[in-house]
């Protein structure tokens, strides 16, 4: 009876193997997070980003390859953003996807002209020779050259959008006439996820005093599925009505 008795009391664990069995599992728990969970949650995000007013507008001189002044440029340049606290961003990429004409026109009839430009890169600012990847560190922006027009065009009221692809087509298809068009774009990195992204830019074709007057664009907007308008309210319409509608759409479901 004795020699039983012993035999259970060796077989139970003592506390020192609790311990070691905890401290097992936690060092896998750490391996995991260090290995898959961590590079998950601290993957790169990118964002764009323009305000008016900014260096992310830039008039620069534009000279001939014989070294003479040719005339000045007014350049249009988005801010490539990563994210504070994320791993840096490898082999960052924005892409021109589609560029549509939403310009109003007097003859209803009158079919929107086509821009036939996608999924071509624009090149980073300041960048020599021309880059259209590079890295982006976590906290810090990048400027990307999105268009520009010139000052011996728009001063006579003959300017043109020029579109930053590179390389420009030898078509010479990315200089458009002066517009309000929709420019769709993808910022993507080889371990980030790629985002759609919007921009709305309208110009005159001219230059004046202040050609920011004329080259007018709107803040970039992520294209991201958004809760409905339907759901986004409160009250009757609202999200807070969901779970009587789905109650309501049961019980009529119930008594068929």
């Amino acid at each position: 009876m004795l020699a039983a008795q012993k035999i259970v009391i060796e077989s139970e664990p003592s506390v020192w193997q609790i311990i070691a069995a905890l401290a097992g599992a936690g060092a896998a728990v750490v391996a995991l997070y260090i290995g898959v969970v961590r590079s998950w949650v601290r993957r790169p995000s990118l964002t764009l980003h323009h305000r008016r007013w900014t260096n992310d507008t830039q008039i620069a001189e534009e000279w001939l390859s014989n070294g003479q002044f040719d005339t000045r440029g007014a350049y249009l340049r988005l801010r490539v953003k990563n994210r504070k606290r994320r791993n840096t961003a490898e082999d960052v990429e924005v892409l021109l996807v589609r560029v549509r004409d939403i310009e109003k026109k007097d003859d209803p009839e009158e079919l929107p002209e086509q821009i036939a430009l996608g999924t071509q890169p624009l090149p980073w600012s300041s960048t020599l020779p021309t880059e259209t990847r590079l890295h982006i560190a976590p906290g810090v922006e990048r400027h990307v050259d999105l268009l520009h027009i010139r000052e011996k065009e728009a001063s006579t009221g003959m300017g043109k959008l020029i579109i930053d692809v590179y390389p420009p087509p030898a078509d010479g298809r990315h200089v458009i006439n002066p517009k309000k068009v929709e420019i769709e774009l993808v910022a993507s990195a080889r371990n980030a996820k790629a985002r759609r992204w919007k921009i709305i830019v309208a110009y005159d074709g001219h230059w004046g005093l202040d050609p920011w007057a004329n080259l007018v664009p709107e803040r970039p907007v992520l294209q991201e599925w958004r809760m409905p308008r339907f759901m986004a309210g409160r009250g009757k319409r609202g999200y807070r009505a969901w779970p009587r509608k789905l109650g309501a759409w049961w019980r009529r479901k119930r008594a068929k």
